[in-house]
């Protein structure tokens, strides 16, 4: 029956992906059901049995530690719920589910499977694709978060947050899964929406430089193999770097293209404020499938520097680094043609990636600002207008710049979280041979040279390392 295991693949890609921490036996005994909606209301259950568990962990951490000073802090104490495995717990009790309460979700589940067959392909939380997996989204408006706040805007009525993702993630198997990542997303900003402001940042062709940049922070830094995908890794860029610089530099007639600029790009990304901001040059609702990028960018040109720069190696053997790279990124479906124009992508996957980037609100204001399209600046209290928009009169929607600097990202000052339209990319293990997780083990490979480098020399040459010249800004404007 080869069409019944591949869909049991697929659901055990697609729910690895959404349970980092759940264990691949109980992974496995999910996706038996065949059933994606059940599968997932399976794995909640088992982690909220887990969570009831737990003794209740207090507010503040006693002691807070930086990770780059503190090479002795595991990852798992660090990362708290980041994983480096996905494999079966040491302990065959360890996570599992309450035989009743198993049931419990079990009746539930096929109670509402059956509704939904009757009522035909609307189901009791969503819509059935024509292979029979439900879309069905949940959000908690008893919880505010930042997205909710776009839709709870005093210019417009209070909208349902999971109708509007239903609206816009489509009809087909990806749909199903982009409704379950959504939801995912929502009940992250709300569990962190006390301490910390979260952004969307989307992309496609960037996706293999922004994993070899993971897998160098990986290693220089200690970090689990599960780290998000990591958009700037070189920290010296920042050393003398700020968001006022960002900001005044766009008063410089040399600052062509706006924030298209290298040295602009070297320090900041774009994002959006919200799940729901339809005003971005890249809405996340819109970007979830295909990603967001820019075909004025020499892929191939930045990888190449960094890999020179940071291996100290001649430039052609850079070039045959990234050339290795390509046809790694090509075998896994990533989109490789700004690196090599010859690399020959060889599975036809989405090539929709995002970052759901948390900072801290005790410093989002030295990292992040409101802006136009191209990185113009728009005067607006940040903090203000991401807690309540209404009190600075504007929306919260549109798009920001973030001063990118990776040392946020190593401490508890930042959070990262990916997310991609392809559910058999996005988690999963080393057995599995399109996960991220067997990509990550070949980019390992080929960066070998890296991985020779002493740890404290790799440190030290990250920190070292400089951006290019800064657009000079004019007296009246500075």
């Amino acid at each position: 029956m080869p069409f019944v295991a591949s869909h049991e693949k697929e659901l055990r890609f697609a729910l690895l992906s959404l349970f980092p921490s759940a264990g691949l036996k109980e992974v496995s005994e999910a996706a038996k059901s065949g059933n994606f909606d059940l599968a997932v209301e399976i794995l909640r259950a088992r982690e909220v049995a887990e969570h009831a568990a737990e003794p209740a962990e207090p507010a503040e951490p006693t002691k807070s530690k930086r990770l780059l000073d503190s090479p002795e802090v595991s990852p798992k104490e660090k990362f708290g719920s980041a994983r480096a495995d996905t494999g079966v717990p040491e302990s065959e009790s360890e996570g599992g589910i309450a035989p009743e309460v198993l049931t419990e979700v079990l009746a539930a589940a096929k109670s509402d499977s059956i509704t939904s067959q009757k009522q035909g392909n609307q189901g009791a939380g969503g819509y059935r694709t024509q292979d029979g997996w439900e879309i069905r989204c949940h959000v908690d408006h008893s919880q505010t978060c930042q997205s909710l706040r776009t839709l709870q805007s005093q210019s417009k009525k209070t909208e349902d947050a999971a109708d509007t993702i239903l609206r816009h993630v489509g009809t087909d198997n990806t749909a199903a899964f982009a409704a379950v990542c959504f939801e995912k997303m929502m009940q992250r900003e709300q569990e962190m929406d006390e301490g910390f402001c979260v952004f969307y940042h989307h992309y496609n062709g960037a996706a293999l430089l922004y994993e070899v940049q993971a897998e160098i922070a990986r290693y220089a830094f200690d970090l689990p193999d599960t780290f998000a995908p990591l958009p700037r890794v070189l920290l010296g860029h920042f050393a003398n770097a700020t968001l006022q610089h960002l900001q005044t530099s766009f008063a410089s007639a040399s600052l062509q293209g706006q924030d298209h600029d290298p040295w602009f790009r070297s320090l900041a990304i774009s994002a959006s404020p919200t799940l729901f901001a339809f005003g971005s040059e890249a809405p996340p609702l819109h970007c979830f499938r295909e990603g967001y990028g820019c075909t004025d960018l020499s892929f191939r040109g930045l990888l190449t520097s960094l890999l020179k720069d940071v291996c100290k190696i001649h430039i052609q053997k850079a070039q045959d680094l990234v050339r290795e790279l390509s046809d790694v990124g090509a075998r896994f479906g990533l989109q490789v043609g700004g690196y090599d124009p010859e690399a020959r992508t060889e599975l036809k996957r989405l090539g929709g990636h995002m970052l759901q980037i948390f900072i801290s609100k005790k410093v989002v204001k030295k990292y992040v600002y409101h802006s136009k399209a191209f990185g113009i600046p728009i005067d607006t209290e940040l903090d203000v207008w991401l807690a309540t928009p209404e009190a600075v009169g504007k929306e919260l929607d549109g798009q920001v710049r973030i001063l990118f600097d990776p040392e946020l990202f190593l401490t508890d000052k930042g959070r990262l979280f990916h997310y991609c339209g392809d559910w058999e990319f996005l988690g999963g293990d080393e057995e599995m041979k399109d996960s991220r997780a067997a990509f990550v083990a070949e980019i390992r490979r080929v960066l070998a040279p890296v991985r020779k480098i002493p740890v404290h020399e790799l440190q030290s040459r990250l920190r070292s390392a400089r951006p290019g010249q800064a657009p000079a800004t004019s007296k009246k404007h500075s």
